[in-house]
């Protein structure tokens, strides 16, 4: 499949992506409308049930026929919006492997150099790859929050609202849970980095005060000497030079093979920084060289904030889950 032809397929997706959330948003916001309306019957019928006055029977059958049909429209919207719910499934699984391929060439592109456009398409599909799944925890939510104890539920009603929204919160605490692993993946990213930058100045100054001592060492041979190499036998000899270029490349190579040593292997004797190779071993996704430093710190906040509205929701469900629960209870108790 070619660039353009997978791009133009992923917008289709999107744009019909967008249409279906328009049209649940809609069924939600019915329903709610219905629900409410129905709930309202449902306390006016329980009051005229026991009002002791005549001539409510009129009032008592027309709100009767008010509910009937109320709970017929509520069926109906229940019967569309999981049409358009198993429909919202089914696109959000070729999105996601739409995402997942995009991503996976915008990588590859990326590790052939750097390019600002493609860095800039990397954030964007992973920005609504991670939309995609906030999404589908939003929908979810809106689903428990639909669930409500009716006055004609049984024991049976009650406890499957209650089992379905511990459901939730359990799958909410997986999500909560992955997203921390990554917020913990991101920030040892972060340290390794801090930790090869310094490890690298070190290096570097390192470096520069070795060839300043070469220098110094070198004049003060020569001035010494009248600008004379001698070798230990005293006089200088046609052999000296050689003898001391051969010397300083001796030393030259064991230097470079430890510099070599230090940075393949990893650590120093010093400090034991993990550096080289290593650094790119947090990241299953994306190369440490395609993400920027503040691409990380943004990332990390952006998760945290992510982790933290998973929290809020796994505790609001638990405690519906349990007032659920004591209902049932109570129910129970006074035999109904």
């Amino acid at each position: 499949m070619s660039f353009s032809a997978s791009a133009e397929s992923l917008d289709s997706l999107q744009t019909e992506h967008t249409r279906l959330e328009e049209v649940r948003d809609s069924l939600l916001t019915q329903r709610a409308v219905l629900a409410t309306r129905l709930d309202t019957l449902a306390n006016q019928i329980y009051r005229l049930k026991r009002a002791d006055t005549g001539g409510v029977a009129e009032t008592l059958q027309q709100a009767l026929r008010q509910t009937l049909e109320l709970a017929d429209r509520i069926e109906r919207v229940d019967m569309a919006f999981e049409v358009v719910r198993t429909a919202l499934s089914h696109l959000r699984q070729k999105l996601r492997a739409h995402y997942d391929r995009e991503i996976g060439a915008a990588i590859a592109a990326l590790e052939q150099g750097p390019d600002a456009d493609r860095a800039g398409r990397l954030r964007a599909l992973q920005r609504a790859r991670g939309a995609l799944e906030e999404g589908g925890m939003e929908i979810r939510l809106a689903e428990a929050q639909m669930l409500v104890v009716r006055e004609d539920d049984g024991p049976d009603e009650i406890r499957q609202k209650a089992d379905l929204m511990e459901d939730m919160a359990a799958q909410t605490r997986v999500k909560t849970d992955a997203v921390m692993r990554r917020i913990k993946r991101l920030e040892e990213e972060r340290r390794l980095r801090i930790r090869m930058a310094t490890l690298r100045g070190e290096l570097d100054f390192f470096d520069e005060a070795v060839l300043e001592g070469r220098s110094l060492s070198s004049g003060q041979a020569v001035e010494g000497t009248g600008g004379v190499l001698l070798d230990e036998a005293g006089p200088a000899s046609e052999n000296a030079l050689p003898d001391a270029m051969a010397a300083a490349g001796d030393t030259d190579e064991r230097s470079g093979s430890d510099a070599t040593e230090i940075v393949e292997s990893g650590s120093t004797p010093e400090r034991g920084f993990v550096v080289g190779r290593e650094i790119g071993v947090p990241y299953a996704q994306i190369p440490p060289e395609v993400l920027t430093s503040d691409d990380l710190v943004s990332e990390i906040a952006r998760l945290k904030g992510l982790q933290k509205a998973l929290t809020t929701r796994e505790q609001a469900l638990k405690q519906r889950a349990e007032a659920f629960r004591k209902h049932l209870q109570r129910m129970l108790e006074e035999g109904r």
